[in-house]
């Protein structure tokens, strides 16, 4: 996040695709292959894998919002 912010500069709009960054390098650091893929036809940010084990991981910057709380846990009633 650093480097991006010293080559683009700070924007603070975009904050939910960071948080989805430091998911990501973090379940990559603690061994989990990482992808990004499906249940049924609803999105899911990160399906996450070692051989023993298998994660479902939805990123938002806030669920305060009933709809934005609903999108985010949609897929996850469908599998």
């Amino acid at each position: 996040m650093g480097l991006r912010n010293y080559l683009l500069g700070f924007r603070n709009r975009d904050s939910g695709h960071g948080i989805e960054n430091v998911v990501y390098f973090e379940l990559l650091r603690r061994g989990y292959d990482v992808a990004i893929g499906k249940i049924e036809n609803a999105e899911v940010d990160f399906i996450a894998a070692t051989a023993d084990d298998k994660i479902y991981i939805q990123v938002t910057e806030s669920m305060l919002n009933e709809d934005v709380g609903k999108r985010e846990i949609a897929p996850l009633h469908q599998r």
